[in-house]
């Protein structure tokens, strides 16, 4: 029987501060009565995934000739901004009643 009982990725550094991602998986090794035996543990090297996904974020908000924000970022912070304004609106409306 085996149980998971964490799974999570991290970061660390790798020499000259470089970036190194991993991915963590553990689990507990139980014997026949249900006693816990040990953890077993892998990790396993995606750094090269997580520099993807970093290149991907940045592509979806910037253009790629000048290299500024596009539209779709500027939508996205426009409407976080509304959301906050009103939020703080709320937020002085309610403490002034």
């Amino acid at each position: 029987m085996t149980v998971v009982v964490a799974v999570g990725d991290g970061e660390s550094l790798r020499g000259y501060g470089v970036k190194l991602y991993k991915l963590h998986k553990f689990s507990t090794r139980f014997n026949l009565t249900g006693v816990a035996i040990g953890i077993i543990g892998i990790s396993q090297d995606i750094t090269s995934r997580k520099e993807v996904e970093v290149a991907f974020r940045h592509d979806s908000t910037h253009d790629s000739l000048p290299d500024l924000y596009n539209r779709l970022f500027s939508i996205e912070t426009m409407h976080r901004n509304e959301t906050a304004q009103k939020e703080a609106e709320l937020k002085s409306s309610r403490s002034s009643s």
